[in-house]
């Protein structure tokens, strides 16, 4: 489970925007029109950390465990690179793509958690 366990969550970080894998998502929202980039927001992403949880953490619980600490530093860094790059965006789909990128920083966390009251 220690083995496969990055291979599976790192396969859904991807596509949920975590820290280093996040570059996409902001071009992804300013190149996409308001529906698109709404669905991306609040959808697409957060279906990645979904995927994460269900498969790799349901499936693989030691290597959840085993890798904790390196999740943990890869959502606080997405937390807190997301805010200020953020901050610095003129462009407001820049903002709005990387404050989704924060945001799932956040969530992240929250499975990272391992608990019921973190991931509900």
């Amino acid at each position: 489970q220690k083995l496969w366990f990055p291979f599976v969550f790192f396969g859904f970080a991807v596509l949920a925007g975590i820290f280093p894998f996040h570059n996409w998502s902001p071009v992804g929202h300013v190149a996409a029109p308001t529906a698109v980039s709404m669905f991306h927001a609040g959808v697409l992403m957060k279906l990645g950390a979904f995927a994460a949880l269900r498969v790799g953490v349901m499936l693989l619980p030691d290597g959840a465990r085993f890798w904790l600490p390196l999740i943990v530093f890869l959502a606080l860094t997405n937390v807190v690179y997301g805010a200020f790059v953020a901050m610095k965006q003129r462009d407001l789909k820049y903002v709005i793509g990387y404050s989704s990128v924060s945001h799932m920083g956040l969530v992240t966390l929250g499975v990272a958690t391992l608990n019921p009251q973190g991931i509900t």
